[in-house]
């Protein structure tokens, strides 16, 4: 394409929908040169296609892709964000339950986005969720908000009231700064949400097959200074609030330190912290009263025994929690009112 590329300047619209590959895994067959793809670093090969891309199209064209979702909340994924928000872009992000994309593959947490060179401005969508039966008017549905610019992730919102509670918190230092290297103030989190953030302090109920009361893989702890700041800690995070704003900045698959560190929360500032320490300890006695004691066998493990929580017959405690929340960072009440029904029917619907 000789003609077009270098005589003409380029395509005029570039779509497609590039492999989701390691770039360490066809370094044997091709190998690529850091000195002309920014995106190297990012590790997949979609990120390097998109940029090759932008290269090959003219001023004011247009490239649109469907890729995975790490592109606009992935660490190593920050060199394609900036080229995401370096022009114009419209992007959309999407869960693969209850609903998914395409129905006859894998489930595959996407980002659908269309990019156009020129002045430096995005649009998002919220993180998209629907049942299989409104599919026919899914896209007809989705509305866009201008993108918050947050060092290390493209904020999934899709509008106003969204982006002005994105803009108070982000006001506050991260919580993380209360956090601890180890001490005899640990709360525990579960790393795999779904549609409630599981956090504890005590340790979750576990049986390996050898027999062993252990912590489960999938729990990690978090240590804090003192007990007082950890009866305040442990109910932010299992706030609607966090849930929300894990979900909008994180791959809405892990719950990694990152968010848990950066979550913003001053609190030196915070005031209502008795209030939080007693929703605290009704938060707790409410998850082990409603706890299931089950037996699983897996292959790779075999015989498992553990407690399995349901945080969605706790809600109206941690409506209580966001209702604190709100008082610090002054949310007005259409601002709760959506924290609180976030995603409701998902959230409460079956586990």
């Amino acid at each position: 394409f000789y003609d077009i590329i270098y005589g003409n300047g380029g395509f005029d619209v570039i779509i497609g929908n590039p492999p989701y590959v390691e770039y360490s895994q066809t370094k044997k067959i091709y190998s690529l040169e850091p000195f002309y793809y920014k995106t190297l670093s990012c590790g997949n090969i979609y990120t390097m296609v998109f940029e090759r891309c932008k290269n090959i199209v003219h001023k004011k064209s247009f490239v649109g892709m469907i890729v995975q979702l790490p592109i606009v909340c992935s660490d190593r994924m920050i060199p394609a964000q900036k080229l995401l928000t370096s022009g114009r872009s419209w992007i959309y992000t999407f869960d693969d339950r209850p609903g998914k994309l395409f129905d006859n593959l894998e489930h595959i947490r996407a980002t659908i986005f269309i990019s156009q060179d020129g002045y430096p401005c995005g649009y998002t969508t919220k993180y998209i969720r629907w049942y299989s039966e409104t599919r026919s008017f899914l896209f007809k549905t989705i509305s866009l908000h201008e993108l918050v610019n947050v060092d290390y992730s493209i904020p999934k919102i899709g509008n106003r009231i969204a982006s002005k509670i994105l803009e108070k918190i982000l006001c506050e230092n991260a919580i993380g700064a209360y956090f601890s290297r180890r001490s005899k103030y640990p709360i525990y989190y579960h790393n795999a949400p779904q549609y409630f953030i599981r956090i504890t302090n005590f340790v979750p109920y576990f049986v390996n097959a050898e027999g062993e009361t252990v912590i489960s893989s999938h729990v990690k702890p978090i240590f804090l200074n003192n007990e007082e700041e950890r009866n305040i800690v442990l109910p932010i995070l299992n706030s609607s609030l966090f849930y929300w704003y894990n979900l909008i900045m994180s791959n809405c698959r892990d719950l990694t330190s990152r968010e848990l560190t950066n979550f913003p929360m001053d609190l030196e500032t915070f005031s209502e912290r008795k209030e939080l320490s007693v929703l605290a300890i009704k938060l707790m006695k409410d998850y082990q009263s409603n706890a299931i004691r089950k037996v699983c066998y897996y292959k790779a493990t075999g015989r498992v025994e553990f407690d399995e929580y349901h945080p969605s017959y706790s809600k109206p405690i941690i409506d209580e929690i966001d209702k604190v929340l709100a008082k610090h960072y002054g949310f007005t009440e259409e601002e709760l009112d959506f924290i609180i029904n976030y995603d409701i029917k998902y959230r409460m619907g079956d586990e």
